[in-house]
């Protein structure tokens, strides 16, 4: 026994000192963050969570009953918003920051593809200030027997936030993880994207501008960029890059649509987005080859001056075998689809090339080698 009681009396202190300089991070709620136009941005998130009441209140709810349970190793999760003071002042919001939500033909049924960006926004609540960001997402497939209209895809939100699948896959497996993991020190958010072009060249969906394009292209890249190095990026926003704002759009309690700060960066990328290009070659009577083609440019540069620290341009190839018969399911809505998934897998192996240099550098690109590569990580983590 009285080897035991020192030890019970040091995780008891242990404890205690942990809950003494424990820090409270207040919910601020739950948000649709816009850019520019969050109708134009995230127009069925809009349609579907904002403008439909009851259910922007029902997973509104689900979140605050949810994130009660929800513990981090550095902060006390609190909801009282009202107990914020000078010093104690920050604040977290869940923000749905980018949608692809589309329909495509498998054989003879359709698939309902919910895929969600999500950003976990940690906030100085009194000065409005961002500190710190941490995206995620989401994605949802349900199957449907027939082509479904725009207010059958809506009414499909109904189904997503459910937690049927398990821990590791629902919604609230992967909220319980990245809240966890907000760290208790900020790494400050020094490196923004400054630019990105489409080139002209690229044909649009008819439902889709230049300016969406851009936004969506740009959040694929920052998370990508997070998820494979570590290292934050400001969020993308059009307009001057000394005076940009994220607008954070919300029917929780008395919050509702206001603006946050984004911090200047030190240092910047420039996007350009190059034509995606396809091909087919027939092998025999029933079967072909469809080749799918993404490209883009990317330079790190000083904001300010234009200064380049570094340029060069990236690629990525994927070739699929069909059946001359299901040749129009890769064609078209379907197609752009593909697009989409090949740009954001060409942002995943340039930034796990970044963080990590191996012999697969050569499948993305032919200007770029691992000593760039290497200056480039060490520029931005400095």
């Amino acid at each position: 026994m009285d080897k035991i009681f020192p030890k019970l009396l040091f995780v008891f202190l242990l404890l205690l000192t942990s809950h003494v300089y424990s820090k409270d991070l207040h919910y601020a709620g739950f948000f649709l963050m816009s850019h520019q136009d969050v109708k134009k941005e995230l127009p069925l998130s809009y349609e579907g969570l904002y403008l439909n009441n009851d259910r922007y209140q029902k997973f509104s709810k689900y979140l605050q009953d949810n994130i009660v349970k929800l513990k981090n190793p550095h902060f006390e999760i609190s909801q009282g918003l009202g107990k914020i003071k000078k010093g104690d002042a920050l604040a977290f919001g869940v923000a749905i920051t980018d949608e692809n939500i589309e329909s495509v033909k498998m054989g003879e049924d359709y698939q309902i593809v919910f895929f969600l960006r999500f950003n976990i926004l940690v906030f100085d609540f009194k000065d409005r200030v961002l500190l710190h960001r941490q995206p995620f997402f989401f994605s949802h497939t349900i199957q449907t027997p027939k082509k479904p209209s725009k207010k059958e895809i809506i009414a499909k939100f109904d189904y997503l936030f459910n937690d049927s699948k398990s821990q590791e896959y629902n919604f609230f497996g992967i909220l319980k993880e990245n809240i966890s993991s907000i760290p208790e020190n900020f790494q400050p958010l020094r490196i923004g994207i400054n630019k990105v072009e489409i080139d002209p060249d690229i044909r649009l969906p008819k439902d889709l501008t230049a300016d969406v394009f851009k936004f969506q292209s740009a959040q694929r890249f920052e998370s990508k960029i997070s998820e494979n190095t570590g290292v934050p990026l400001i969020p993308y926003s059009i307009g001057s890059i000394k005076d940009r704002k994220l607008g954070l759009l919300s029917k929780f309690s008395d919050q509702a649509d206001f603006f946050l700060k984004m911090p200047e960066p030190d240092i910047a990328f420039n996007l350009t987005i190059k034509p995606f290009k396809s091909a087919e070659k027939k092998v025999d009577e029933f079967r072909l080859r469809k080749s799918i083609v993404a490209k883009a440019k990317i330079e790190l540069v000083e904001p300010y001056t234009n200064e380049s620290f570094f340029s060069g341009n990236i690629h990525s190839i994927r070739t699929f075998k069909l059946n001359v018969d299901n040749k129009s399911d890769f064609a078209g809505e379907n197609e752009w689809v593909m697009y989409i998934r090949l740009q954001n897998y060409l942002f995943h192996s340039f930034s796990k090339q970044l963080n990590s240099p191996d012999d697969k550098l050569k499948e993305i690109t032919k200007d770029i080698d691992a000593s760039m590569l290497n200056n480039l990580l060490s520029e931005i983590k400095q």
